[in-house]
């Protein structure tokens, strides 16, 4: 069973798509951190799929369940949800972070057999009113990875 226990339901079908969060916690918040801090955490505040550090993926939340990630129920419900861990740390350690979490929805969408676009990777700020993903969109110039 994963850290977050099904706290936001069952998905009720594979992810349509895939959100990328950045974390905006201390260069010190990796997957260890996450892995202890999400057990006291208040689940309704917000948590993800997996989370990519430097000292490896956080699975915190099984697939077949939703996650309260992006403050919209499609995105929550429908979207598999991954956050790039470090996101306030040394760039090049937050670059091969997001290197990692850009390969895990790779992976996803072999999985799922979602087509990677625009209406399948999204940022977070697409939906909500928020600066998340960060650091992704000050490096890339708010554009996704396609």
């Amino acid at each position: 069973m994963s850290i977050c226990r099904g706290a936001a339901g069952l998905r009720g079908g594979n992810p349509r798509g895939i959100f990328i969060h950045n974390d905006a916690g201390s260069q010190n918040a990796n997957a260890a951190f996450y892995r202890k801090w999400l057990q006291t955490h208040p689940l309704e505040n917000g948590f993800a799929h997996a989370y990519v550090a430097s000292d490896g993926i956080l699975y915190a939340e099984d697939d077949a369940y939703a996650a309260w990630h992006c403050g919209q129920t499609d995105g929550n419900r429908n979207y598999y949800s991954i956050e790039v861990c470090q996101s306030m740390g040394d760039l090049e350690i937050f670059k091969k972070n997001e290197e990692n979490a850009l390969k895990l929805a790779a992976q996803k969408c072999k999985q799922y057999g979602i087509v990677p676009n625009t209406n399948t990777i999204r940022l977070h700020k697409e939906v909500f009113a928020t600066a998340c993903p960060h650091r992704s969109v000050e490096i890339h110039g708010g554009h996704i990875w396609l």
